[in-house]
């Protein structure tokens, strides 16, 4: 009896998995809330999966926005799913993508809690690594880089972190 209630409890796990990825294969654009307004977003599904999604008309910050623009996507595709992380720096952007394309998911006939619960991230555990520099200089504004500069010049070895995508601060 365990083994067939095991057996019917897998089949239904892939019945369910099977319908996640079910779509009326086509391109769908929608749209999500981006940091400043409107993200367009066309998305190309085939019956069984999302082959391709491309970003349209918006009104996002070049620079920070673009790698947003693409990582969301490619994570998207590469897992099959909504569960993927945003990009830190263009979160709001990650965001307004995600919202476009679950609701070309819908508009596909998708099973967007499916998606969503999909794909969960494992967490990764990082070997730890020893870095060793001169100087470490936390800050890559107009300060940060002179001083980087300064003691590159002097012989040291130095490390710039910025936390954003670009440098030059205010």
């Amino acid at each position: 009896m365990k083994k067939l209630f095991s057996l019917i409890l897998a089949l239904c796990m892939l019945c369910m998995a099977a319908s996640a990825l079910a779509y009326t294969a086509g391109d769908y654009t929608a749209t999500g809330a981006g940091l400043n307004g409107p993200i367009e977003v066309t998305v190309t599904f085939e019956a069984d999966k999302i082959a391709d999604i491309k970003i349209g008309a918006h009104a996002e910050t070049p620079g920070i926005s673009d790698p947003a623009f693409a990582k969301v996507p490619a994570a998207i595709i590469a897992g099959q799913t909504l569960n993927v992380d945003v990009v830190a720096g263009a979160t709001f952007t990650s965001k307004g993508i995600l919202e476009a394309v679950e609701a070309a998911v819908v508009l596909a006939g998708g099973d967007v809690e499916a998606l969503k619960a999909s794909g969960a991230a494992e967490a990764v555990k990082a070997e730890d690594e020893v870095l060793t520099y001169d100087v470490v200089v936390i800050g890559g504004g107009a300060a940060g880089i002179a001083a980087a500069s300064e003691a590159k010049d002097a012989g040291a070895s130095v490390l710039l972190l910025e936390k954003q995508a670009g440098m030059g601060g205010n």
